[in-house]
This record gives C-alpha cells, sequence and structure tokens, in this order.
C-alpha cells in the first residue's frame, strides 16, 4: 500500500555551521526568532500553514559560516564585540538592492552590541542570501572596482551570511509526499495516487520524496512526468544520484537535494531546467560528477559546507550556468578537481582557513580569489591564471605566499610578473 499524503506545507532542516573573523573579540548568538525548524532523524518536518510553525530560539555560538532561516522568519538577533566604531551593511552577492532586512542599530562606537534583524517573510520560490557586515566606519563603502574589493575586505570587522529559504508552496500549492521502501516504486505510487483523484501524470508538479529511490525511480520522473517543477529530495535515502538522471529536464526548475547524498554522478542534471538561486550543498557530498549541473540556469552563489571536509569536483560542474560565487565554508581542508574549473568564468572564489589542499584548476577563469589558510595549501602550476583579478590572502601570509618555495602561489606576488596578491585579510577572518 502506497504511503501518499498532501499537506498544507512543509518545512526544511536547519544547517549551521562554524566560522572565525578578523579584528574582534566577539561571540555571535543568532536567536531565530520566527520559523525556526527543529532538526530530525525523520527528515523535514510537517507544519499546517507557514503561520503555525512553532518558534524555540535556535543559538549558534562562535558564529557561522551561511545560517539558514526558515522562509517565515521574520527577525532574528545578532550580539558582537568590536574595537572600532562601525556601521551595518548588508552585501548582495548577485549585486541586486538588499530590500528586504535590516538592522537596528546600523552603526554605533566600538564595544559589544546586539543587533535586531528584522526581515521579510520569503514568499517566493527561491532562497535568499546576504552577506551582514560589520565594517570600519572610517572605511568608504563599498564600489564594484577590483581596488574597492580589497578596500571592503580590509574594512570588513565581521561577516556573516544569511540565507532564506525559498518557499514553493505560495507558487505552486502544497507537495504530494510519497514515502518509498525496498518493494516499493514511485510509479506505483503515483498510479495509485492519480487513479484515486482521477487526475494523470501531467497533473503531478510538486513531490516531496521519503525513503529509499532506485535509478528506475529517477527515470520513470524524467519520462512520465512531463511537469515535475518541484522536487524535494531533502529527507529521501538517496546517496547516490545516478548518471545523467534528469538530464534535459527542462520542467524541472527546483530541487531540494538529500541530506544523505554522497555523489552526484557525470550529466546527473546536465541541461535540465533547474533555475535554483543560491545553491546549498548537502553536508555530506564528497563528489560532483562532470558537466552535472552544466547548461542550467543555477545562479548566484553555490555553497559546500564545512562539514564536508574533502570535496571532489570534476570539469565543466556549472559550466554554462550564471554562478558567481563558490563559497567553500570552513571545516573544508581538501578541494580536489580536473583539468579545468568547475565553475564559470570570472566567479570569485572563497576558501577557507583550514584549506590544505587545493586543485590548481578550480580557480582557472576566476574574478578574484579569497584564500583565508595562513600557510600557503598544496597545489600545482598548471592552473594558475595570468588573467586572474586578484588573490585576497590574509595579511600576515605574505611572506610565505611570496616565497619561492611556496607551492606556485608565488607567482601571483610581486616576485612574478602576474603581481595579483593583495595582503588584506587579516587573521583569522573569513569572509562570506
Amino acid at each position: 500500500m502506497c504511503n501518499i499524503h498532501q499537506p498544507e506545507s512543509f518545512t526544511i532542516i536547519e544547517r549551521p555551521l562554524s566560522m572565525k573573523k578578523f579584528y574582534t573579540i566577539f561571540t555571535i548568538a543568532l536567536l531565530l526568532v520566527a520559523g525556526c525548524t527543529k532538526e530530525t532523524n525523520e527528515g523535514p518536518g510537517i507544519q499546517d500553514t507557514p503561520n503555525d510553525v512553532e518558534t524555540p530560539n535556535v543559538e549558534i555560538s562562535e558564529g557561522a559560516d551561511v545560517c539558514t532561516l526558515e522562509a517565515t522568519s521574520t527577525s532574528a538577533q545578532v550580539t558582537f564585540e568590536v574595537n572600532h566604531d562601525w556601521e551595518v551593511q548588508f552585501v548582495s552577492y548577485d549585486g541586486e538592492p538588499v530590500n528586504w532586512i535590516t538592522a537596528t542599530p546600523s552603526s554605533g562606537a566600538a564595544g559589544k552590541h546586539t543587533l535586531k534583524l528584522t526581515m521579510e517573510k520569503n514568499e517566493n520560490p527561491e532562497d535568499r542570501l546576504v552577506r551582514l557586515e560589520v565594517r570600519n566606519a572610517a572605511v568608504a563603502s563599498r564600489a564594484e572596482e577590483l581596488t574597492d574589493f580589497i578596500q571592503g575586505a580590509e574594512a570588513t570587522l565581521l561577516c556573516i551570511s544569511l540565507m532564506q529559504y525559498a518557499y514553493y508552496e505560495s507558487k505552486y500549492g502544497a507537495p504530494i509526499e510519497i514515502t518509498l521502501s525496498s518493494e516499493l516504486r514511485i510509479e506505483q505510487c503515483i498510479d495509485s495516487y492519480i487513479a484515486d483523484h482521477n487526475l494523470d501524470y501531467g497533473d503531478i508538479t510538486y513531490l516531496e520524496i521519503f525513503g529509499p529511490m532506485t535509478e528506475e525511480d529517477f527515470e520513470f520522473i524524467k519520462l512520465k512526468l512531463p511537469n515535475i517543477t518541484v522536487l524535494d529530495l531533502t529527507a529521501s535515502d538517496v546517496e547516490v544520484i545516478p548518471k545523467c538522471a534528469l538530464r534535459d529536464k527542462q520542467s524541472l526548475h527546483y530541487i531540494k537535494l538529500p541530506l544523505k547524498l554522497r555523489r552526484i554522478e557525470d550529466e546527473a542534471f546536465h541541461r535540465s531546467g533547474i533555475k535554483s538561486v543560491n545553491f546549498y550543498m548537502p553536508p555530506l557530498l564528497e563528489f560532483v560528477g562532470i558537466n552535472a549541473f552544466a547548461q542550467t540556469h543555477v545562479s548566484g552563489t553555490v555553497i559546500f559546507p564545512g562539514s564536508i571536509g574533502t570535496i571532489d569536483l570534476s570539469y565543466g560542474v556549472f559550466d554554462g550556468t550564471g554562478v558567481l560565487f563558490a563559497h567553500f565554508c570552513e571545516g573544508i581542508s581538501h578541494i580536489y578537481g580536473d583539468i579545468t574549473s568547475p565553475f564559470p568564468e570570472n566567479s570569485v572564489i572563497f576558501l577557507p582557513s583550514t584549506t590544505l589542499e587545493v586543485n590548481s584548476y578550480l580557480t582557472e577563469g576566476a574574478l578574484l580569489v579569497y584564500c583565508y589558510a595562513q600557510m600557503p595549501p598544496k597545489t600545482d602550476q598548471y592552473g594558475l591564471d595570468a588573467n586572474l583579478g586578484g588573490l585576497l590572502i590574509p595579511t600576515n601570509s605574505l611572506g610565505v605566499y611570496s616565497d619561492y618555495e611556496s607551492p606556485w602561489w608565488w607567482y601571483y606576488s610581486e616576485n612574478s610578473e602576474y603581481n595579483k596578491m593583495y595582503a588584506v585579510l587579516g587573521e583569522p577572518y573569513l569572509l562570506d
């Protein structure tokens, strides 16, 4: 018997991480006053309506690389301590104005302060990502030129990124929930559902799937559901998304990847209709195959959480997409890859202070690389790019990065014709 029901709404699990910051003596406590979700082993919580969510206080000590907020969150607070006069700026990752979140107060003197953040509910099917910067008030605001990126890095005292999840129901209605088992396949469940509701395959637009999935299940979604638009696999037991699983599936606009996911095989979503903005990768992901998301409409920022530790990215993963930023969070140590970058040209890449080794082709064609590692990560010369706009490193690491014995990073120093190295990131500062 198929276990299918259609609730009015659902929420997504929150995934807090960790982060350190420059020139601060601070503790961040982020209290999510509305729309918080309890994390469980069973997957996303179910709620009756978007406004009936429990509102426990979730405290994140020692900061966070990316703090996630529910679509229904309307307020939060951040406590910090700095040793300069300061002002708050909200910086978008896509260059668009930030008009959905505000901070009170917006400036102050050196010392300990608490900001109250007020935000609008996210009633759109796109995740929203913003960077809250507490900046030295004596430094001019960020502009768009390269030198101002560098100036902005020097001026920033404290950063935390806030991602507010999308709310799909406002546009696509409630999901059909399906719980699978080793004996029960998605085709059986859908056939039962449409027979009971006098529907056909074309009426299925939004699925939330629990339990194990097989290649047969992905094949059914790809070939038999012509209008599937939102696919939530968050609480499924999927560890591997097969090769070409949903390639060319143009109706698919949004996907929530499984929390248990470890591998995305070659071309899994190649040329599909996915248009997710600010893509948050699952915490256990280890490998992404060739052209996995190439020629899709994915855009904004791709975030790799620090719990990954080691990640292997094949060539062309995001080729032909609108990805602007690649953010590797604190905790990632090894980033492996192929003979070309997985990211589009002119992207901005953030490497955490925990980086020990990185494939040099990762930065090929990049506009900027923010590398917070105090010691130069192990790499090679093959992917070094003379056209790189700038390599930003910690202020006290210029000597070791410029040393000829450094693993090829010295090519960007003033000791080389490249001369693209800027020692402006204060230890142990991480920009999000």
